[in-house]
């Protein structure tokens, strides 16, 4: 790195830019890359957050192309930060690329979207052929029917059975995926909003992420 960087420090981008050794003048921070000077101002966005809008244009032998992008003004760490620069800098052709480019690549898994691809492909989940999921689903959403506010159906996988007991009917069907660790219970009123049409191919998925069911592309609080 161009400068001493303390890990430490709070996450605000404007004092993570100062440490990455952009130039500050009170309202516009720049960074020099020889043939891009790339300038950012912290604004509000069509949202109403604060932002850093970025800007610049880089011309080489071969190309010329305007940069611009935006950044939240507030990160959840400092690899975080950097990586953001990194994401939105990666395909410039910049004829300085400082130490803290490479960092930020390097740091990607920080950056929201990957860090959720990356948690749903850990998630354990049960994986369904067709045949075994319409067959899972029709029955649930028969049983589901006749169901009061305060009947619960379970689900639990062991690594190769997926077991549903719904309306004390044990539903039985072959998975593959990694085992849970533990059972799950959601509303059985809720089931109802299943699908009785399935597409015609495909795997199909039945996980717990954030405290939600997903089966296939539906989505059920977990009742605790």
């Amino acid at each position: 790195m161009e400068a001493e960087l303390d890990m430490d420090e709070g996450f605000s981008l404007g004092d993570i830019m100062k440490k990455l050794g952009f130039q500050f003048d009170g309202q516009v921070f720049t960074f020099d890359f020889s043939n891009c000077k790339l300038k950012g101002a912290k604004i509000y966005n069509s949202r109403f957050q604060q932002v850093f809008d970025f800007y610049g244009y880089y011309v080489n032998q071969r190309t010329a192309s305007f940069i611009e992008f935006q950044v939240p003004a507030e990160v959840e760490s400092f690899e975080q930060g950097v990586a953001f620069l990194a994401y939105y800098l990666e395909n410039s052709h910049l004829s300085i690329r400082p130490d803290w480019l490479a960092d930020g690549l390097s740091w990607q898994f920080h950056l929201p979207w990957v860090r959720d691809q990356l948690e749903y492909e850990n998630l354990p989940k049960a994986m369904i052929d067709r045949d075994w999921f319409k067959l899972i689903v029709n029955k649930i959403i028969i049983l589901a029917k006749n169901t009061n506010d305060d009947d619960l159906t379970t689900f639990s996988f062991d690594g190769e059975i997926l077991r549903i007991i719904c309306n004390n009917e044990k539903i039985i069907c072959a998975a593959t995926g990694q085992a849970w660790l533990s059972s799950i219970s959601v509303k059985t009123g809720s089931l109802k909003s299943l699908p009785k049409r399935i597409k015609k191919n495909g795997i199909f998925r039945i996980f717990i992420c954030r405290n939600k069911l997903h089966v296939g592309n539906h989505i059920f609080e977990l009742v605790t």
